[in-house]
């Protein structure tokens, strides 16, 4: 059996990951759309490791038997020859060189039989967390504590999900040092390797959302299921679910989310009264009976499966070219992941995008995910509209209406923003670059040393987040590329019909990379764009608001310096706060600079 080629960003992916491991990051993560191939770049990046870094056995943790199953079944088709193992209830294959282990099974006990599962794993070289923006939960933390993720000389640990964000005030940057790769959707669809979703909402008179209460599960606060399903059967969703369908996707195979069983089962009789194959699939139901169901599916003699809480994570149906959000939602992430099932092209189907039916109610809650959730980059999509057709029309609009033919300018050749000789810096080693700080910095004075005198680390008063305010009152992030040696800006710029994100650097000049019509839309994006430009972990440690270095204490010759831009030494003591007052000038002048 042979592997499959790798795309070139699946193979930009890996190269990636391993750059951060060289760059000295023990913990990196991988964001990966749906349909990116998630597992193909695992599998081969897992044979890599082995052969070139370190032959031990590898763990992949899932959080779910369902996705337990689907990930050992992937990587044996990935990986031919290679034997895969499984920790999950009474299965211990502990001698396998790639073991996908069950987080709940493996979550440290005070009992004898997690002790003498513990005492007979093998010494793993690389620890992978699927699904890893779940990797804050305590089960996940004391199990990567456990086997060893946090100590210095400690397996190496690899992030894979679609979706590099909480909904809880957990902060995955906590545990996860860096992102590896990010692929987008919107990128997937331009290649050719996604299908774009297309959205129609569906009006539930009568649906009132504004009582349902919520309630957190897996650090996500959501809508409570059964109080959601209670509504939803009382206004009559099922009726209107299968009427949409057969209006608007007759000839589409298609899933339903649900908000539980009951429902679930009340949209499946809905549809077979209007004459459509469809099966509910649960939490309830027999695994036989389960792969029974998905089977047919797959072959195509069930049209429409009904579910609640199984075919979210991990199912994959290409065929599947229409999804039914008959589950509201809060959570952008679970949205995501139900669109995300019927992204996959099937060309066979005759059709080349995905209707998305959104069930809405009458009255109540604003807040719920929509199509314009599915991508980081904030598009508002029209109804009827493909997510393409919204981005396009979005960026068109404001370049014709705002920009018209006048071109960007500034005088950026003549900036100079390399106080601290990057260049010159870039080519020490981390370490040496702290030893030389330390040697520049001498002893404070007694009383700045003493902790209860010494001032708290604050920001300065024009930085807010991860942004800088540059004297002509405008948003920016200072960024530097490629090892420190091209340095830059992304800033937020106000005009009269719009916020536009501009990236701007030294001697290549400024390029508009997207409008909106809000600024928080606009610092979204602003934010998105430093993470995807700024890749090397030193580098995007100098974009990050929060970067360890920013609270080291400021060398002389660093506090000399920013008061010769600005400031008071009584209020920098810290390194960051010196940085902003350097970067406020040298990199603020890019930005002032710029002609719109």
């Amino acid at each position: 059996m042979s592997v499959p080629q790798l795309r070139p960003y699946q193979l930009d992916a890996i190269h990636k990951v391993f750059k951060a491991y060289a760059n000295g990051d023990r913990r990196t993560a991988g964001v990966a759309a749906t349909g990116a191939g998630k597992t193909v770049i695992l599998a081969n990046l897992i044979n890599r490791y082995r052969s070139e870094i370190d032959p031990r056995p590898v763990l992949v943790l899932a959080h779910r038997a369902e996705l337990l199953e689907q990930a050992a079944e992937k990587l044996r088709a990935e990986m031919p020859g290679t034997r895969v193992g499984y920790i999950q209830a009474g299965r211990n294959h502990v001698t396998a060189p790639v073991i996908v282990g069950s987080v709940q099974t493996l979550a440290p006990k005070e009992t004898p039989a997690s002790r003498r599962r513990w005492s007979a794993l093998p010494s793993f070289g690389l620890i992978v967390v699927d699904e890893c923006h779940r990797s804050m939960g305590k089960d996940y933390q004391r199990t990567l504590a456990a086997l060893g993720c946090l100590a210095p000389e400690g397996p190496r640990t690899l992030g894979v999900t679609a979706t590099f964000t909480r909904e809880d005030k957990a902060r995955l940057t906590d545990f996860w040092e860096s992102v590896a790769f990010s692929i987008d959707i919107l990128d997937l669809i331009d290649w050719g390797y996604l299908v774009p979703p297309k959205f129609h909402r569906v009006l539930v008179e009568g649906l009132d959302l504004s009582h349902v209460r919520t309630s957190m599960r897996d650090g996500v606060t959501d809508l409570s299921s059964e109080e959601l399903a209670t509504a939803m059967l009382r206004a009559g969703a099922p009726g209107v679910v299968a009427q949409a369908y057969a209006r608007h996707a007759e000839g589409r195979q298609g899933i339903v989310f649900c908000p539980n069983v009951v429902s679930a089962d009340q949209v499946t009789q809905a549809l077979i009264g209007l004459g459509f194959t469809a099966a509910t699939v649960s939490g309830t139901t027999s695994k036989s009976e389960r792969t029974r169901i998905v089977r047919e599916y797959k072959a195509g003699r069930l049209q429409v499966v009904s579910n609640c809480s199984v075919l979210g994570e991990g199912f994959d149906a290409p065929s599947t070219k229409c999804v039914v959000i008959a589950r509201p939602t809060l959570s952008k992430i679970l949205f995501r992941q139900q669109v995300g099932r019927g992204l996959r092209p099937a060309p066979e189907t005759g059709f080349h995008d995905c209707l998305v039916l959104d069930l809405v109610g009458s009255t109540g809650r604003n807040n719920l995910a929509t199509l314009d959730d599915i991508t980081g980059n904030r598009i508002h999509v029209e109804e009827g509209e493909t997510l393409i057709q919204a981005r396009d029309r979005q960026q068109a609009a404001p370049r014709a209406e705002v920009l018209g033919d006048t071109a960007i300018t500034g005088s950026l050749d003549l900036v100079a923003v390399d106080p601290w000789e990057a260049e010159r810096r870039s080519k020490l080693t981390r370490k040496e670059r702290e030893a030389e700080d330390e040697q520049d910095s001498p002893e404070l004075e007694p009383d700045d040393t003493e902790p209860e005198t010494r001032i708290r680390y604050r920001p300065v008063e024009f930085r807010e987040g991860w942004f800088l305010c540059s004297h002509r009152g405008r948003w920016f992030v200072p960024i530097t590329t490629k090892g420190r040696k091209q340095h830059g800006v992304v800033a937020i710029i106000p005009t009269g019909a719009a916020w536009l994100v501009i990236v701007a650097f030294v001697g290549p000049g400024a390029q508009l990379d997207r409008a909106f019509a809000r600024r928080e839309d606009a610092a979204v994006r602003a934010v998105e764009l430093t993470l995807n430009l700024v890749t090397e972990g030193a580098d995007r440690a100098q974009s990050d608001p929060d970067a360890a270095w920013r609270r080291r204490k400021a060398g002389w010759r660093k506090r000399a310096q920013a008061e010769e831009f600005g400031a008071d030494l009584d209020e920098v003591l810290y390194a960051g706060q010196a940085a902003d007052f350097i970067q406020r000038v040298t990199h603020g002048r890019i930005v002032d600079a710029l002609q719109v």
